[in-house]
């Protein structure tokens, strides 16, 4: 598979070359978010706000990134999750949490007698703080169990990954 490089406001990474880049057009070099989608419909995206918001809000980075996975748990499709795997790792140079987490989605039913069908659905994530750009990023996918491996695509964006 071949990668294209990405950069904007001094964040820069690669993504494969069939999938399309959508940049939030609010974003600005210390909040923003971009979304890289694939033609099977998994997602990864990169989101980025300032640092000192981050540090106000909560007490360090683990807090931040449990706070990130219970906010995930409490989305109104969710019906079940499971963190499968979280451990510290690094992202250009700066201490980061990778998690990975299992989830279950409700799949809205058209029958009267039917019951509630779930699609399992794969949640990777990297949460960091860069005191050099002042800014905390968030890398995170969404793919569903059934389609392309979407962890060495991941792997692939984390390592290119630059922050400042």
């Amino acid at each position: 598979m071949s990668f294209y490089p990405y950069a904007a406001y001094n964040i820069s990474t690669v993504y494969p070359s069939d999938w399309r880049v959508e940049l939030n057009p609010k974003s600005d070099k210390f909040e923003g978010d971009v979304v890289f989608h694939s033609p099977k419909g998994d997602k990864i995206y990169i989101s980025w706000g300032k640092l000192e918001k981050a540090k106000e809000r909560f007490e360090d980075l683990e807090e931040h990134t449990k706070v990130s996975i219970e906010r995930l748990r409490k989305t109104r499709d969710v019906v079940n999750m499971n963190v499968l795997d979280k451990r510290d790792g690094s992202i250009y140079g700066h201490r980061a949490i990778l998690s990975q987490i299992e989830i279950s989605t409700a799949i809205p039913t058209f029958s009267l007698f039917g019951s509630k069908r779930t699609d399992k659905r794969l949640v990777l994530s990297a949460h960091f703080y860069c005191e050099q750009s002042e800014r905390y990023v968030v890398l995170y996918s969404l793919s569903r169990e059934s389609e392309e491996n979407i962890e060495p695509l991941f792997r692939e964006v984390a390592q290119n990954l630059k922050c400042h």
